[in-house]
């Protein structure tokens, strides 16, 4: 069984005091004059070793094993990486979200399990579909194509990820669901992503985005 923090607190103090009455018993018999400032200096001795004792054993009980699971699950990652070699790129996005992915192709990232699943994404869930977009290479194209769709075209805004330039429009879907669309090229590879839910979630995994680094 474990000693607690007082018992061990003790058996280092006794330890200490054994020691000391060594020393005194030592100095007795070379006969040191036995005067009172000589008991006084003992007796501060014997509460400054109780003092130094008691605060090393406290505070060697202060990373208590649950805490000690905290420090080791403050290192798990915030983050994970999602990338994609065949489109070009990659970005990060929290982890313990939900990855369902076809390289070259449509990527969807989830904050939620399957289980909970809707027909519209509301906060503070969150849901983004990755996409190339074949027959555009420029971002001009791509803005002329979202404004091309059924309805009245979306209000483009000009943005910056990551030094790359980029559009940014806040549509709502046939569904009636609010989304915001990023389109972005990247080394030729035009590509939209579309957020649904928690659009501040959202915007914070699409400003990891970036080129994917060449596999060593």
């Amino acid at each position: 069984m474990e000693q607690t923090t007082v018992q061990r607190a003790k058996t280092m103090v006794q330890s200490i005091v054994g020691r000391l009455k060594v020393g005194w018993f030592s100095m007795k018999r070379l006969s040191m004059p036995k005067t009172a400032h000589w008991q006084w200096f003992v007796a501060l001795l014997l509460i400054t070793g109780s003092v130094v004792v008691w605060e090393t054993v406290v505070r060697a009980d202060s990373v208590t094993p649950g805490k000690a699971a905290a420090l080791e699950t403050d290192k798990t990652p915030a983050r994970l990486t999602l990338r994609d070699g065949i489109m070009g790129y990659e970005l990060d996005y929290p982890a313990g979200w939900r990855v369902e992915a076809d390289a070259g192709w449509l990527t969807t990232i989830y904050s939620y399990q399957a289980t909970d699943a809707a027909e519209a994404v509301a906060a503070p869930l969150s849901k983004i579909e990755i996409v190339p977009i074949p027959g555009a290479s420029t971002l001009a194209q791509l803005a002329a194509q979202l404004q091309a769709h059924d309805g009245a075209p979306p209000a483009l805004r000009q943005t910056i990820i990551n030094g790359i330039p980029a559009v940014r429009a806040d549509i709502v879907t046939f569904s009636g669901e609010p989304a915001r669309v990023i389109l972005i090229v990247l080394d030729g590879q035009a590509m939209q992503l579309v957020g649904y839910g928690d659009l501040d979630a959202f915007d914070a995994v699409v400003s990891t985005l970036r080129p994917a680094h060449p596999v060593v």
